[in-house]
């Protein structure tokens, strides 16, 4: 499976202004600050699914993670400052990347790794 090409993603909200997931600072990594990037990525992936048909999954990762095997699409976004890894390829900070399985298939697994930063990771299963 060939993940979508890299490209920085800015999500705005129902004005055209655009929706800060992350200040950036040393506090982004409290656990007050990633429960309210969650609210917000929750809020926004229940906007973007069917919830009678599809399932999102939600977490923050600082460390080794893979997403199994079954989802239809995956968002992975570095809210941190430092780089992550996903598939073996550089995630710099601020940006994500999406993956979504062709009508009627699934995405394999995909190997994340947010040691030193912090990785927003949703799952559509």
């Amino acid at each position: 499976m060939t993940p979508t090409p890299y490209r920085k993603v800015n999500i705005v909200d129902e004005n055209g202004d655009f929706v800060d997931l992350g200040s950036g600072d040393d506090k982004s990594a409290t656990a007050e600050n990633q429960s309210i990037q969650i609210n917000k990525l929750t809020d926004i992936l229940n906007a973007l699914t069917d919830s009678t048909t599809e399932t999102p999954v939600y977490s923050l990762q600082s460390g080794v993670y893979v997403v199994t095997a079954g989802a239809k699409r995956v968002y992975v976004a570095n809210f941190g400052e430092s780089d992550g890894i996903v598939l073996g390829a550089v995630l710099p900070p601020k940006t994500s990347i999406p993956f979504e399985a062709s009508p009627g298939n699934i995405l394999s697994a995909i190997a994340t790794d947010g040691t030193g930063t912090s990785l927003a990771i949703v799952e559509i299963r």
